[in-house]
């Protein structure tokens, strides 16, 4: 954001609950505290939009699925009344959730409800104060897509005729939470694909989508085509983890097996281990377990301690080296898929049914829509069986230099865009485009369209961010 706060009047206004505030490099920020009932009664309506439009994307009826679904995982140490009792509360849970969700989102009810949900949202009012001391010309927003935060946002804005821009923080939030039922003015995105959920699911204009790509990785493509240190002194496979609770383990001892017996073809390789850091499985890789399994120490110490909040932030600066001194990746499905693909490796994707979890990664390659077309990407393997994986190493370790990189870079732009300007010149372009007056001034809601007219487009001498 500094190439914004250098050109433009720019005030951050930040809820109370952000932990890392003193990162923020400038005296002009302004606190507000979000309300907790409020935000329940956000997520509440999110969920039930999620069920009125489930068809639109097969994502959220898998989410619905994971949240409301039975799940009768009970600790070992639970005595059998406790257990009894958990079980009936799962039941129980299910069956009025399933009921309410049917009920709300039921064409003939769902029109009174909205309305009523609607009415009984009010928006915070610290941050309705912040916003009017401040009078922007432009409010930017990081989104995931599902933010109470910035629903209140979009509602105060377009009272008082402000433009917003919401950055999408993820490559699958347009299409995996929910619809979004404020709109802003604009809206920037990872790529193609994205831009794509934007249109077709979220029903955004295609004129008011831009193409960003995200700050995350923007050191991946400053720095891979630079020899990097490597922060191991052997050579690695690099396995990464899923935040879905997915039997990794599993898969882990298969894979140090597949090297113990083949040392002809593998010499002295080892297998990193990065698990998630906000990982939702339980089941923990004791070390020294498995002979070739190295804990990444970056996360070791959250993992082993089962620490998944994300207090914890690994630093970005940490990734490059990581990526770029791996043989060859291997894990489930999650954005570093995306991440192996600018280093351009061989990504073996382990997408077999693991017979213990709803979220094994076979349901999530069927039922998450930004999976769609993974499966054609260059650079990706996929192992639908567990039985095949060791000799799927075995194979693809043989072709980890054969990588085709103008194939992967091209098949890469799709989901993530880049160019050869930095993502905060990009932003800045974005920003001077919106604030030249193309901005309609106002939000549009996707139940009930707002008429909108053109904003007057007139600037002012600072702009205000």
């Amino acid at each position: 954001l500094n190439s914004l706060q250098e050109e433009f009047d720019l005030t951050y206004i930040v809820s109370g609950e952000v932990k890392s505030r003193s990162q923020i490099r400038s005296e002009n920020v302004k606190i507000y505290h979000p309300d907790p009932q409020e935000a329940r009664k956000h997520h509440g309506l999110f969920n039930v939009l999620s069920w009125r439009h489930r068809n639109k994307s097969k994502s959220f009826q898998f989410r619905l699925k994971r949240v409301y679904g039975l799940n009768f995982d009970l600790p070992r140490e639970f005595s059998f009344l406790r257990k009894m009792k958990r079980v009936a509360g799962t039941l129980f849970a299910w069956a009025k959730n399933n009921l309410v969700l049917r009920c709300l989102g039921n064409p003939l009810v769902f029109r009174w409800y909205f309305k009523r949900a609607r009415e009984s949202l009010k928006p915070n009012e610290g941050l309705k104060k912040a916003i009017q001391d401040v009078g922007p010309d432009l409010v930017i927003f990081p989104s995931s897509a599902f933010d109470p935060d910035g629903n209140d946002l979009l509602d105060i804005c377009s009272k008082d005729r402000i433009t917003t821009l919401f950055l999408i923080d993820n490559w699958d939030n347009l299409s995996s939470k929910t619809i979004m039922w404020l709109q802003p003015t604009h809206i920037a995105v990872w790529g193609e694909q994205s831009k794509k959920h934007g249109i077709e699911i979220q029903g955004i204009d295609s004129e008011r989508i831009h193409l960003l790509g995200t700050p995350r990785f923007e050191k991946y493509f400053r720095t891979r085509n630079t020899p990097l240190q490597s922060h191991f002194e052997f050579p690695y496979i690099l396995f990464v983890g899923t935040s879905l609770a997915f039997d990794e383990i599993g898969a882990l001892e298969v894979l140090n097996q597949t090297i113990e017996e083949n040392p002809d073809l593998f010499g002295n390789t080892r297998i990193v281990y990065r698990p998630h850091p906000w990982r939702l499985g339980k089941d923990i890789l004791q070390e020294g377990v498995l002979s070739l399994i190295e804990i990444d120490p970056q996360v070791k110490g959250s993992y082993l301690t089962k620490n998944n909040s994300t207090d914890f932030q690994p630093d970005l600066n940490y990734y490059p080296s990581l990526l770029q001194n791996a043989e060859l990746v291997i894990g489930g499905l999650t954005s570093m898929l995306i991440e192996t693909m600018i280093f351009r490796k061989i990504f073996l994707a382990v997408v077999y049914d693991d017979g213990k979890n709803l979220t094994s990664q076979h349901n999530a390659l069927k039922w998450y829509t930004h999976f769609e077309g993974i499966e054609e990407i260059p650079n990706a393997r996929f192992c639908k069986d567990k039985t095949q994986l060791g000799e799927m190493l075995k194979s693809y370790w043989k072709e980890r230099q054969e990588v085709v990189p103008d194939q992967v870079e091209l098949s890469r732009q799709y989901y993530l865009y880049s160019d050869d300007t930095p993502y905060r010149d990009r932003l800045l372009a974005i920003c001077r485009d919106v604030m030249s007056g193309k901005g309609t001034g106002c939000s549009l809601q996707a139940e009930e369209k707002v008429d909108c007219s053109q904003g007057s487009g007139q600037a002012q001498i600072s702009k205000k961010l």
